[in-house]
C-alpha cells in the first residue's frame, strides 16, 4: 500500500488509529509543524512558482487572464497567490499584468500605424480608456504622445 499510495499512506494509518481528541490535536500539531518545516526549508529557493507566473504573464497577457486562473495554473489559493507575488515582486499580480500589456504597446506603438483602439485590444485591455488611463498611469503620458515622441521611423510610413 505504501508504495501505491506513497508517503502519505502512514499519515492516514496513522490518522485512522487516533482515539481521543487529545491525541488527535498532538497529531495535527505534528503535521502543520511538518508543513511549515518544510515551508521554511524552501523559503530562500529561487522561486520555480513566480518564474512560471512571469511567464505565463508574458506568453498570455493578451488574454482576459485572471489573477484565480493563474493561481490554479501554479497550485496556490487565490489569496495566497496574491500574498506570495506581492512579497516576491513588491506589486500585485494586476500591476504585473498591467506592465506586462503596457511594455507590449510601447512596442507596437513605435513600430506600427496600427490605431490605439486595436492596440489596446490587441495586448490585452478591453477598451481604450481604460487602457489610456493605465498607459498614462506608468510613463505619465498617453499613447499617442508616446508614439509621436518614440516613433521608430519606417521608411515613409506615416504616424497615424
Amino acid at each position: 500500500a505504501h508504495e501505491l499510495l506513497g508517503a502519505n499512506y502512514g499519515r492516514l494509518v496513522e490518522l485512522a488509529g487516533i482515539d481521543g481528541e487529545e491525541e488527535l490535536a498532538r497529531w495535527l500539531v505534528r503535521m502543520l509543524e511538518g508543513i511549515m518545516d518544510s515551508l521554511e526549508a524552501h523559503r530562500d529557493e529561487p522561486s520555480a512558482v513566480l518564474a512560471a507566473v512571469l511567464r505565463l504573464i508574458e506568453e498570455r497577457h493578451a488574454e482576459d487572464l485572471s489573477r484565480d486562473e493563474v493561481a490554479r495554473a501554479v497550485h496556490l489559493s487565490p489569496s495566497h497567490f496574491s500574498r506570495f507575488v506581492k512579497r516576491r515582486t513588491g506589486r500585485s499580480f494586476t500591476d504585473l499584468l498591467n506592465q506586462a500589456r503596457v511594455d507590449r504597446a510601447c512596442e507596437i506603438l513605435r513600430r506600427t500605424d496600427r490605431g490605439i483602439l486595436q492596440i489596446a485590444l490587441d495586448v490585452g485591455f478591453s477598451d481604450q480608456s481604460y487602457f489610456t488611463k493605465v498607459f498614462r498611469r506608468y510613463l505619465r503620458q498617453t499613447p499617442r504622445q508616446y508614439r509621436l515622441a518614440r516613433r521608430v521611423p519606417a521608411g515613409g510610413v506615416g504616424q497615424g
